[in-house]
């Protein structure tokens, strides 16, 4: 016989929503971490009009993940100084929310295959992660004028000297 009551059904595990593939400059993307110690790593590739420094952060996020870490291209775990640097000190676990600017300038249309981004020990949950790009130079820029700028070319150009010249 069944015993009296019957004890409820277990719930269904909850499954998260899944990770891009692949992140851009200028985006922010919503990340879970299923399981303890699990990555995600998606890849980034710069604009090719040029070369970038790459920061990614957590700051200000407010998701479900307590404790967020940048494992690459740079690496992180609570950084509230920068955070706080932003304006973005608020949302969940302030203290707890990372940024980190990569030390390689990326040059243009290059990519990170590197990017991994979790969490701090077993935590599980989602949060944001911000990727910014800064331009460092553009391939386009014409150099620099030199300092001081030499005299401008008369006007009209003088004539050619003859061919041959002739003899004093």
């Amino acid at each position: 016989p069944t015993p009296s009551p019957t004890p409820p059904p277990t719930p269904a595990p909850v499954s998260l929503p899944s990770n891009p593939t692949s992140i851009s400059c200028g985006n922010s993307y919503q990340y879970c971490v299923q399981n303890a110690n699990d990555r995600w790593q998606p890849r980034l590739c710069v604009p090719d009009d040029g070369s970038y420094t790459v920061t990614v952060h957590t700051c200000g996020y407010s998701g479900t993940l307590e404790d967020t870490q940048i494992f690459g291209p740079c690496a992180n775990d609570d950084n509230q100084n920068a955070c706080v640097a932003l304006g973005l000190s608020t949302g969940r676990s302030p203290g707890r929310q990372s940024h980190c600017t990569a030390a390689n300038v990326m040059g243009p249309g290059a990519c990170f295959n590197d990017v991994s981004i979790g969490a701090w020990g077993t935590e599980t949950g989602c949060a944001t992660i911000n990727v910014v790009c800064n331009l460092v130079s553009s391939p386009s820029s014409p150099p620099p004028t030199p300092s001081p700028t030499p005299p401008p070319t008369p006007s009209p150009t003088p004539p050619p000297t003859p061919s041959p010249t002739p003899p004093p």
